[in-house]
């Protein structure tokens, strides 16, 4: 097994390798999907029954595995809530012509996207989310665990002006000197933003092949921890970027992320994870920068937590 850092689980007994093991949503169990109280796909207890009278949140049963701090693996719930106004864009009853791609669904898009977990908002809007890591045999109880938090498809799907080609291969110097809101040019569609605490990032990994931040070697995905005191975000580039939003399947490979059954078209240059520590939640902002029109954008996320094996 490769050098282990100091910040996974300390793994005794028999199970003495801690590996990391991603989230698997595919064909899970999705009881509540209920975000900002409005109903998602996939719930499997609520039988559309939405709203006011359920709680606001989605929950995501069995999804993956971790060694647990304190000792002992166990089997994980993650319920995701929001804590502020959730904005999705919402479709009308019946959809225009117009409204085509991946994003025309709005909140009928919540919930799971093939193994991945996602979350719809409309364009120039912003909500505050709680990530909660309970023990799937214990529900409402939750437990800290150590990992790595990823988001995928971070982009924007319109080019700005200091870009005019839609095929870029190479990124300009000023691809990410500048904040996320200084695109606005943009068109109708919006840019993905994440922003986080710095202190959720753990960072007393010493070992290379353990970074503080995952990122693709051609990221497509900036990074910022210096503006905002204590908070760090990833946005997309100014490229415009054609593909699909599902990863498929992925490991943790020598420091990055190795797609294993990625869509054709899925750009693999446009994710960020990075490290966390012994965590019941995690608290994420996800915004969408643009103007107030268009059929919204679609956070795609995942999580590979600590476990140990023989």
């Amino acid at each position: 097994p490769p050098p282990v850092p100091e910040n996974p689980p300390e793994c005794t007994g028999e199970n003495t390798n801690p590996v990391l093991v991603p989230f698997a949503f595919k064909d899970i169990n999705v009881p509540t999907n209920n975000l900002g109280f409005f109903c998602g796909k996939d719930a499997t207890e609520l039988d559309g029954e939405c709203g006011p009278g359920e709680n606001s949140e989605i929950v995501y049963e069995n999804v993956g595995v971790a060694e647990v701090a304190g000792g002992g693996a166990t089997s994980i719930t993650l319920v995701v809530r929001n804590t502020n106004e959730y904005k999705p864009y919402q479709p009308p009853p019946s959809s225009s012509p117009t409204e085509e791609g991946a994003n025309k669904d709005g909140f009928g898009n919540n919930g799971i996207l093939e193994n991945v977990g996602q979350i719809n908002l409309a364009n120039g809007q912003s909500v505050n989310l709680e990530f909660e890591f309970q023990d799937a045999n214990n529900p409402g109880v939750a437990v800290a665990v150590s990992g790595y938090f990823c988001f995928f498809d971070l982009d924007t799907l319109k080019t700005c002006d200091e870009i005019t080609s839609k095929e870029v291969t190479v990124l300009p110097d000023n691809n990410c000197a500048t904040s996320p809101t200084t695109c606005t040019t943009a068109g109708p569609y919006g840019r993905d933003v994440v922003r986080f605490p710095t202190s959720q990032i753990a960072t007393d990994s010493v070992i290379d092949e353990y970074p503080d931040i995952l990122r693709a070697t051609n990221s497509l995905v900036c990074m910022d921890d210096q503006t905002v005191e204590g908070e760090t975000s990833f946005w997309g580039t100014k490229a415009y970027l054609q593909g699909v939003d599902n990863p498929g399947n992925f490991e943790f490979d020598n420091g990055a992320l190795k797609f294993t059954s990625a869509s054709t078209n899925f750009p693999q240059n446009t994710y960020a994870c990075y490290d966390f520590e012994n965590k019941k939640v995690l608290t994420h902002t996800y915004e969408v920068v643009g103007e107030q029109k268009g059929t919204g954008r679609n956070l795609v996320f995942s999580a590979l937590l600590w476990i140990c094996v023989p």
